[in-house]
């Protein structure tokens, strides 16, 4: 019989994704713990595991298995949860495997711990990619590897309602395998302490729920890393690139800039302003202003020159005749929507042209230092980026 949850009237799905390993237990504790935290009302309506072959054997036997002790049915059946949907299904058990696709029974190698760090990663993508949803991660089963993964995964992933938390059960039911949860109708459970053993009433278990703080990066992260191709590695080194302190080169030969070390090519009016404005950060010769735009017409004409040659193309013509504040704004809009488009809008900040210290009738500039604008050609490593 499978356990079944009504839908909060929220509309919003409420989910619980567990690592785990030899011990299944951490999933109805977890569950025990949620539903003495915030009420049944609020307990959630799917289950998500990432595991072991051993593990989801595990959990299949003794969570699931209506022939089995069926312990997520027993936690259901005391505290009456109604049905609407299947709490947790075997679809829902997702299995590190290795390079050649076969089934992990345990962690033991770097390449292992690499495979499990790229499905935590693909699953806490996937599942907060629903605006539908609320998430919470637990990260108190499986090897500590996992627990860091699974932290790591949410600090770049989860969103503003989405938390993370580790279930403490005090001594000595914690790891016990007959303990799942403390039943409503108290019962004797058998613990030894070396060659001697005794029975213990299960009310006397204590099971809590800790919340994690996180910070939270998805908002300053760029786009790709929602990419379902990107690894846990790579998704790392975005991160890390995308919070380093900001560098702009900007090449003229190419059409393009690296931002950050992030390739990002642009149109031959957006690149010419911007590059007019690098080069204005470079020399500290300040920002202009919108009101006083004659006066800097023949200097961007110049950079429009250089960046498109005699064969641009271009339907964004800068025209000596036409040039305005009106003209200056179309265009930086546009360069402004580009950045965000490719950067992420966190990171694109740095690079848009914007008010001087961000206050009415200040020049029009950059937000970089003159160290950190360079205009050099881009490497074929930071092409790669891209």
């Amino acid at each position: 019989m499978a356990i079944l949850k009504s839908r909060h009237q929220s509309g919003t799905e409420r989910m619980l994704l567990c690592a785990t390993g030899l011990s299944p237990q951490v999933v109805t504790e977890t569950v025990y713990a949620i539903q003495q935290r915030d009420g049944t009302d609020l307990v959630p309506e799917r289950i998500v595991v990432i595991t072991t072959a051993k593990g989801k054997e595990l959990i299949c036997n003794d969570l699931l298995d209506p022939a089995g002790p069926c312990h997520l049915q027993a936690l259901a059946n005391d505290f009456g949860w109604e049905a609407n949907e299947p709490l947790l299904e075997e679809r829902d058990i997702h299995v590190i495997r290795d390079g050649q696709n076969e089934p992990l029974s345990d962690i033991r190698t770097r390449e292992h711990n690499e495979a499990a760090a790229d499905l935590i990663f693909r699953v806490v993508r996937e599942l907060t990619d629903n605006p539908d949803t609320h998430l919470h991660a637990s990260i108190a089963g499986g090897r500590k590897t996992m627990g860091f993964y699974l932290g790591h995964a949410m600090s770049l992933f989860a969103r503003p309602n989405d938390e993370i938390s580790h279930v403490l059960v005090n001594a000595p039911f914690e790891g016990h395998p007959e303990f799942y949860f403390p039943p409503l109708e108290p019962r004797m459970i058998r613990i030894r302490e070396g060659d001697r053993s005794h029975l213990i009433r299960t009310d006397k278990a204590r099971v809590t729920l800790a919340r994690i703080p996180i910070v939270r990066l998805r908002e300053s992260l760029p786009p790709e890393l929602m990419d379902q191709a990107v690894t846990y590695s790579e998704a790392v080194a975005l991160a890390q690139r995308s919070l380093a302190p900001p560098k702009l080169v900007v090449d003229v030969e190419n059409r393009a800039i690296s931002c950050s070390g992030q390739v990002v090519k642009l149109p031959g009016a957006q690149l010419a302003l911007l590059a007019w404005m690098a080069d204005r950060v470079r020399r500290g010769v300040g920002g202009v202003r919108r009101v006083d735009m004659d006066e800097y017409r023949s200097e961007l004409i110049k950079w429009r020159a250089r960046v498109t040659g005699e064969h641009s193309g271009s339907t964004e013509a800068i025209e000596e005749s036409d040039f305005s504040k009106e003209t200056f704004d179309s265009i930086n809009s546009r360069l402004k929507s580009a950045l965000e488009k490719y950067l992420g809008r966190d990171l694109a900040r740095h690079y848009q042209i914007g008010l001087q210290d961000g206050k009415r009738n200040q020049p029009m500039t950059l937000a970089l230092a003159p160290e950190q604008v360079e205009f050099a050609p881009i490497s074929d490593q930071d092409e790669s980026q891209s």
